[in-house]
């Protein structure tokens, strides 16, 4: 729902900004002659989203520096928020994550069922071993309240037998099960921050060719009323608010 508000928002503010910025527009007849560079519109709008448009007289260009301002933030808070829940997911690992136990059932069921094991703990990176010890089973006994436990294992080797590699999955943490939702939301975030910037980017390069497109206008004193217009609108089905990029032209 954060989400959703927050996206809502964004579309509002440039909605809000396209309107404003297509209220005033000088005739085409005050354009014509203009030594305004398409090349250099579309280069400060590559740069600056909506300065190209500024430069080239047109106020349009407010509505691509309202969805940079709205983005930025939006973007910085949930890569913040991302990478702060991977650091307390990490620092529960090195507490309940612990690799004697992992390597003690390792150890005793080789060297039979080694080449079941899909994985290398040593040889993997720090990165990789955070991700490696909850989402495979093969780790599931590293972590200090596995069902049965290591000390189980140690007080009756017999019991081994029946936990090869292909049986972990019958092995039950609830450390591992909170450590995977820990890692869930901060990748849910990080994914956020992604899409983000997809959004900076083509933001930056609509508006590049926007600018281009305008000072190109303005050069050979068109109207302004034949220009190809882009704004962003918000449509409502039923309770569902789906924002949209809607492109016109009039003939």
């Amino acid at each position: 729902m954060r989400f959703r508000t927050l996206v809502l928002w964004g579309m509002l503010v440039s909605l809000v900004f396209c309107g404003l910025a297509n209220g005033e527009e000088l005739p085409a007849a005050e354009q014509k002659g203009s030594t305004i560079s398409p090349g250099k519109a579309f280069l400060f709008s590559l740069l600056v989203p909506g300065s190209g448009q500024l430069y080239a007289g047109e106020k349009r260009g407010i509505a691509f520096l309202a969805l940079e301002a709205v983005v930025w933030p939006v973007y910085f808070s949930w890569r913040n928020k991302g990478k702060d829940i991977e650091k307390d997911y990490q620092r529960f690992a090195d507490q309940h994550w612990i690799a004697t136990n992992y390597f003690y059932w390792r150890n005793s069921i080789k060297p039979k069922d080694e080449s079941k094991l899909s994985h290398n703990y040593e040889k993997a990176t720090q990165q990789q071993k955070y991700e490696m010890i909850g989402k495979y089973d093969q780790f599931v006994f590293g972590w200090d309240d596995s069902e049965p436990s290591v000390v189980d294992l140690q007080r009756n080797p017999d019991l081994l037998q029946e936990y090869p590699p292909d049986s972990l999955k019958n092995v039950y943490s609830s450390n591992r099960e909170e450590y995977m939702d820990m890692r869930y939301d901060s990748n849910k975030y990080l994914k956020r921050a992604g899409w983000c910037v997809g959004a900076l980017l083509a933001n930056h390069i609509l508006s590049a060719i926007d600018a281009a497109h305008c000072a190109q206008l303005k050069r050979k004193g068109l109207s302004l009323e034949k220009r190809v217009r882009v704004r962003m609108a918000v449509r409502f089905e039923g309770e569902e608010a789906i924002p949209m990029l809607c492109l016109s032209k009039r003939f």
